[in-house]
């Protein structure tokens, strides 16, 4: 299962749209909190393959996801875990490193970017 998490709806219906249109070989769910999106990858173990979540998001953050994922143990913290974010600041390039995400992108600007960065994420995920 590939888990999305983005509380901007607009972005996250294109994720989840492109991400169907590519193929990632799993299942996709999207989550538009972070919160309910935590306990679903929690409820979920080992069936979740991939995270792609903004950092900028009401409640928790992205990075404070990904903290809690880590803290939970060795099988979340291994899932891989993509950044996809509108700010693209050397503290959070540093953040995402020391967190032992996978990559962070910045938000782009046209669906067809969406697409590429899905297309690369697929590629280096081997989905």
């Amino acid at each position: 299962m590939v888990v999305l998490i983005d509380d901007d709806t607009d972005d996250l219906t294109i994720l989840r749209d492109l991400a169907g249109q590519i193929g990632l070989g799993h299942p996709v769910i999207g989550f538009d909190s972070p919160l309910p999106a935590v306990d679903h990858i929690l409820a979920a173990g080992s069936r979740i393959k991939l995270i792609i979540a903004d950092v900028n998001m009401p409640k928790l953050n992205g990075f404070e996801v990904r903290r809690k994922l880590i803290e939970s143990g060795k099988l979340f913290a291994d899932i891989p875990f993509v950044f996809l974010s509108t700010s693209l600041t050397d503290e959070d390039l540093k953040k995402a490193k020391v967190l032992k995400a996978q990559k962070y992108y910045k938000k782009p600007n046209s669906i067809a970017e969406f697409k590429e960065i899905l297309d690369e994420i697929k590629f280096k995920n081997g989905l």
